[in-house]
């Protein structure tokens, strides 16, 4: 226990080896240390943290400082940082290496007037190995709230993670894979809810490092902050593997709602695998894949409803999809199986375009702003192409570029359509005779 000014300091140079249980409470104004600079620390029990520092500057928990350091836990850990201090910190693994066998409980509910923070695998050499089930709950009411999980080290989780980001105080993170030298590997399923409201409530699941996940995802996002936004694989050094399935959602009034690949990071999905809704769907926000990548043939289906966007942006789809959404965009998007996308509600959509169809596709507006698939990049259109049209949103095909049509068109509206309105045209470059057919009951123009 510390309870003075000063620090306390443990692992010095030489490993401290605790055949026992160990609690460690820091409730002093200053920092405090296990395995500070020594390789071999050991605890053959159970490990209870707690940082509950108080005073005007920061008042840390450093665990396996420095790249000499390494820890060994055999049971379980539970990590309390209630600091109150300006800046209350717990560093686990700061360059150092920890091995945990057992579960892992982390509770970060700091009532600092700046920043209350904890980070797994802080250095670019720490090393953070755990094998048991992990809970993160960040709950704080501090000004900023923040959990980084492999900040810039890395680490396999063999366990469950469950995830809650609800702070009180008006900024709260939880970031996987902070930095661009980290990478991880998470064994088993991972379960993620970000809610609540104030300023920012905001999870990143791979910011700049890379992560690779072999059980399925799942993301619930219900904050109504200013700034709600959940990310996948977000920045351009960033790299995702999702060998499991994604399950995601985002309701709630003024939900910023998920972005995969916001900032041009990678995201790749395994063969066999589909990327879904849970059961409160996505009724609000954003829906974007950007530098998305399904591989097999796993057919996809995702209805957003209310005021929710869906968007494709340089993403390959192999299987049958069927896109259903409010607003709905694609660009330089290759779909390579049977193509479903249809508009449902109100507002305008102008595509960038440049998309690629391998196969039949269909556009449906069934809305009443007006859909139109290509703006001003042209598509190619490799198999049959129907266009429907239900409401009184219009449907503009081939705008205002050259689009190139291989199959047949078919027409299956309530109104004239036009194609090339304003100076785009039809490029029909089948091998084989193609036609222009009218399906429904489409008016003649």
């Amino acid at each position: 226990k510390n309870t003075v000014t000063g620090y306390f300091l443990m692992g010095n140079g030489s490993p401290d080896v605790f055949q026992s249980d160990l609690t460690m409470n820091n409730l002093s104004s200053h920092n405090m240390y296990l395995g500070h600079n020594s390789a071999g620390n050991s605890v053959a029990g159970n490990l209870v943290i707690n940082n509950a520092t108080t005073g005007t500057s920061s008042c840390n928990f450093y665990v396996a400082v420095n790249s000499a350091s390494t820890l060994a836990i055999a049971g379980n850990v539970i990590v309390n940082n209630t600091s109150s201090a300006a800046n209350g910190y717990v560093y686990f693994g700061d360059n150092g290496d920890v091995d945990v066998q057992g579960t892992l409980d982390l509770i970060n509910n700091t009532t600092s007037s700046s920043v209350g923070e904890v980070r797994i695998g802080s250095g670019i050499n720490s090393t953070v190995n755990l094998v048991g089930n992990i809970t993160i709950l960040n709950n704080g009411s501090s000004n900023y709230n923040r959990v980084y999980f492999y900040n810039s080290g890395n680490g396999t989780v063999d366990g469950t993670v469950s995830v809650n980001n609800n702070a009180t105080g008006n900024n709260a993170y939880v970031i996987f894979g902070n930095g661009s030298s980290s990478y991880a590997t998470f064994n088993s399923t991972v379960g993620i809810l970000n809610s609540g409201g104030n300023s920012r409530k905001q999870v990143y699941v791979g910011n700049q490092g890379d992560l690779t996940f072999n059980g399925d995802v799942s993301l619930s996002n219900t904050a109504t902050a200013n700034s709600s936004l959940c990310y996948f694989n977000q920045s351009s050094n960033s790299s995702n593997l999702y060998n499991g399935n994604v399950i995601i959602e985002s309701y709630g009034a003024n939900c910023d709602g998920i972005q995969f690949g916001g900032g041009s990071g990678l995201g790749t999905l395994a063969s066999g695998k589909t990327v879904s809704l849970g059961a409160n769907g996505f009724t609000d926000g954003h829906l974007y894949f950007r530098n998305f990548t399904q591989l097999g043939g796993a057919a996809q289906a995702i209805t957003t409803t209310n005021n929710s966007r869906f968007e494709n942006y340089n993403s390959t789809w192999n299987g049958n999809v069927s896109f259903i959404s409010p607003r709905i965009h694609t660009r330089l998007t290759t779909y390579n199986g049977v193509t479903y996308l249809e508009k449902t509600g109100a507002g305008s959509d102008a595509s960038y375009g440049a998309n690629i169809y391998n196969s039949d596709v269909t556009f449906k507006n069934s809305g009443t702003g007006y859909f139109m698939p290509t703006n001003n990049n042209a598509s190619d259109h490799n198999g049959n192409v129907t266009y429907v049209k239900t409401s009184t949103g219009l449907i503009y095909p081939t705008y205002s570029a050259t689009s190139t049509y291989a199959g047949d068109i078919n027409l299956d509206v309530n109104t004239v359509v036009n194609f090339g309105a304003s100076s785009g045209r039809v490029l029909m470059d089948g091998t084989t005779l193609q036609s222009i057919n009218n399906i429904g009951t489409s008016p003649e123009p």
